[in-house]
């Protein structure tokens, strides 16, 4: 296991917001992809970046850590896991080896016949594992494990609420924990949006449900669904294809937007019924064609991953090692003429070697080039008028942005 102080390389406030962006680079803290899971530990604000060949941990300290195969026992590339977290205990399961207890820093394993298995997820100091063989969900308290229900791929428990789903099409539940009686509310309910959803998930500070689908958000609350969140009840929703939801402090929900073909393209707020603090290729750096995941510490800090970064939007309460770092400054793109009727050029001390991408509003990549020298001339006498982010990708992954207008 190693641990380092992660030195952040790249501080960026962007144009249309005035908030903060801290960037870190995946090489500084995790040097391996596919990422399995990005996941947070409510109970010591952790970051687990969870890969097929190891595992990265950012404390809240800003110390990272890297767990291979000394700490984790065998990994593999086609070995699915991924982790969990109680008040008191780490858990991660392995298909093939089975349910496992990750604490002070050593694995042991608990049960190695759970192996084939689709979902895990906690309640208080409850685990739940759902497997495809046998068809059980197992129920593991105080080192005691139970057989419960019938199989189902997300487990959905939060104080006395139990739901089940596929993680796709349904939402149910058990009457008196009778598998027999079952209730699928999502087949019955004129309040949840029907067709397929990405996210399932209670807010952090009541027991309602969030179900956000290609239709918008379906909310239920004991065992009903009672509303919905769509772009026709609410004001500027980036789309109705809603990927991922969390929540803030103040239970203020904040969801990643997608396209028709599920790729993300926003990060929003919701503020009574208005979308506020819109967060999109145009004005922020998160790479959302390689988005992976989105957390929210339990100091306010939205964390999202892409597959070059670590993204942070910090706040008055974010963790001391992000706000009170000295951070370089980065060199700023030399754009001229700015704004560009015809020809304009770019130049930067890392042109040579880097990715130029610059991104339309609609967050379109317009033009694409790895340049050959410190200066690339682009010709705009055919482009759209209007402004355009450009944006400089360096071979150690940091990233630079400037804004860029054409005008005829």
């Amino acid at each position: 296991m190693k641990s380092i102080l992660i030195q952040i390389v790249l501080f960026l406030t962007l144009f249309s917001h005035a908030q903060t962006w801290t960037i870190i680079p995946k090489n500084n803290y995790f040097h391996a992809t596919p990422f399995e899971q990005f996941i947070l530990n409510p109970n010591t604000n952790s970051l687990w970046c969870v890969g097929w060949n190891n595992v990265a941990m950012i404390s809240e300290g800003g110390i990272f850590f890297e767990y291979t195969s000394n700490e984790l026992g065998p990994l593999s590339s086609n070995i699915n896991q991924r982790f969990a977290f109680t008040s008191t205990d780490i858990f991660y399961i392995r298909n093939g080896y089975g349910l496992y207890s990750f604490n002070n820093e050593l694995s042991t394993s608990l049960y190695p016949n759970f192996n084939d298995f689709t979902g895990i997820s906690t309640n208080k100091d409850t685990l739940y594992v759902v497997l495809n063989t046998p068809n059980f969900t197992k129920k593991y308290i105080n080192g005691m494990v139970s057989d419960i229900f019938q199989v189902h791929t997300v487990i959905l428990a939060k104080d006395t609420f139990y739901y089940f789903s596929d993680g796709q099409s349904y939402v149910g539940y058990n009457v008196n924990g009778n598998t027999s009686n079952s209730v699928y509310l999502s087949l019955n309910d004129p309040d949840f949006l029907q067709g397929l959803f990405y996210d399932v998930k209670y807010t952090r500070l009541t027991d309602s449900l969030y179900v956000g689908g290609k239709k918008g958000i379906s909310i239920a609350y004991n065992y009903d669904f009672i509303d919905t969140i769509t772009p026709n009840n609410t004001v500027n929703m980036p789309s109705s294809h809603v990927l991922e939801m969390e929540w803030d402090l103040n239970d203020s929900l904040w969801a990643i937007f997608g396209d028709a073909n599920e790729n993300a393209i926003a990060l929003a707020k919701l503020e009574g019924n208005t979308w506020t603090n819109i967060y999109n290729s145009s004005n922020c750096p998160i790479d959302f064609s390689t988005f992976i995941g989105m957390e929210i510490d339990t100091l306010g800090t939205i964390w999202v991953v892409d597959e070059n970064n670590l993204h942070a939007l910090t706040n008055a309460n974010s963790p001391a090692w992000l706000k009170n770092m000295e951070l370089p400054k980065a060199e700023e793109l030399l754009l001229s003429p700015n704004p560009a009727k015809d020809v304009f050029t770019i130049q930067h001390s890392n042109l040579l070697g880097s990715e130029v991408q610059i991104i339309d509003l609609q967050g379109k990549i317009v033009f694409e080039e790895s340049p050959k020298s410190s200066t690339l001339l682009i010709n705009v006498q055919n482009w759209q008028e209007g402004m355009y982010l450009v944006r400089l990708t360096s071979e150690d992954g940091a990233v630079v942005n400037a804004k860029m207008e054409v005008r005829h």
